[in-house]
């Protein structure tokens, strides 16, 4: 019995590490820093972008959970010139509209991208649960990843669904190996007490 209580402790604590391996290699990793970055693509003087600001800046978990980057979409929000992070802006609408976040987009702003779980391009004074939850998963810094030229920074929704699943079916494969396991260790434990 000692044997398939270690067996199973054994492979609980290997569980994570399997699950993890499942994760792509292109993807970008956690940032170390502890601080989620909340992207702000603006354009100079857009009110939206400077309501979207002081927002952010007025939530309790700024500067502790998170930090606001600006990026330059365009020069102002009269001519609409292109600023100096256009491209980029581009880029990462274009990236997130593949992964599903159709929000996302760099014709307007302010364009707010959150790790790997927010993109959105408007004005919105609801994002302190999405803060959250990037702080907890820690920060995929999606927007630096494309800017260093990497190809598959973020997931398709689907695929992140399909990554949970995978784990959730592995996990109950795993229980229930162990309680096949276990009744026949019970089984034979009992019918070897019956025999003496």
């Amino acid at each position: 019995m000692k044997k398939i209580w270690g067996l199973l402790i054994a492979l609980m604590l290997l569980l994570p590490g399997m699950v993890k391996a499942e994760e792509a290699d292109d993807m970008p990793q956690v940032v170390d820093d502890g601080l989620v970055k909340v992207y702000m693509f603006e354009a100079g003087g857009c009110p939206y972008c400077e309501q979207e600001l002081a927002y952010l800046q007025s939530l309790e978990s700024y500067g502790t959970k998170f930090t606001v980057v600006s990026k330059e979409l365009y020069v102002d929000h009269n001519t609409w010139a292109q600023g100096e992070d256009y491209e980029l802006g581009q880029e990462v609408a274009k990236a997130f509209n593949a992964a599903g976040f159709t929000q996302a987009k760099a014709n307007g702003t302010p364009m707010i991208i959150i790790s790997d779980v927010y993109a959105s391009t408007g004005y919105d004074d609801n994002l302190e649960e999405v803060i959250d939850l990037a702080y907890q998963e820690g920060d995929k810094d999606v927007v630096s990843c494309i800017a260093n030229g990497g190809k598959e920074c973020i997931a398709a929704v689907e695929q992140k669904k399909l990554t949970v699943v995978g784990a959730a079916v592995l996990i109950g494969s795993v229980v229930v190996v162990f309680g096949i396991i276990i009744c026949i260790y019970l089984y034979t434990d009992n019918k070897n007490k019956k025999a003496k």
